[in-house]
């Protein structure tokens, strides 16, 4: 099943860089800025470290309020993690390749490019931001609909952070390592 959403992830992709291909835009143009010095690379990490904290303590705020109201999402997210979840170290190394590409193919295929087509269809960045993070929740449905929702409000962290920061490079080490981290260290 990893290696379906691998393939899945990257034939997404390749559909979204034939694209830009079409039209004229080189990938380095929708990831913007690259290090090319040591603070360089430090400014990407503390990009993608704040955002992570940031990420963090809001959508745990998000899941205390849902919860008060009596719609948590510790069902789902447990049975996300009993579905997906690696067992055993070949999973586990499988695990962080699909972490790694969805960390680099979803905030190109989202942030990048999405994100950037919301923008100029809605003619608003608060707009577009909101579009494509209701798509992002809206492609991780599988996970159940009250983890759509928080996942919808971390799309709208992720667009904002793009937008920011001028890169997709933080959000793509923040969503990889998001991604790697939750079944690894349960």
């Amino acid at each position: 099943a990893y290696a379906f959403l691998i393939v899945a992830e990257w034939l997404l992709l390749g559909y979204v860089l034939s694209g830009l291909k079409r039209a004229g835009t080189p990938l380095g143009g929708i990831i913007g800025f690259r290090w090319r010095t040591v603070g360089g690379l430090i400014r990407l990490l503390a990009w993608s470290a704040g955002f992570w904290l940031v990420a963090r303590f809001t959508l745990t705020g998000l899941k205390d309020l849902m919860s008060a109201l009596h719609w948590t999402t510790a069902g789902e997210d447990w049975r996300t993690l009993a579905l997906m979840a690696p067992r055993g170290g070949l999973e586990a190394a499988v695990w962080v390749a699909l972490a790694l590409s969805a960390g680099f193919c979803e905030e190109v295929i989202f942030r990048g490019y999405l994100q950037r087509q919301s923008i100029a269809l809605v003619r608003s960045r608060v707009g577009g931001i909101l579009l494509t993070a209701l798509l992002f929740g809206v492609a991780h449905g599988y996970q159940g609909v009250r983890s759509a929702v928080v996942i919808t409000v971390y799309g709208g962290l992720f667009g904002v952070l793009a937008l920011l920061s001028r890169s997709l490079v933080p959000g793509m080490v923040a969503h990889a390592w998001q991604d790697a981290s939750v079944a690894l260290l349960r």
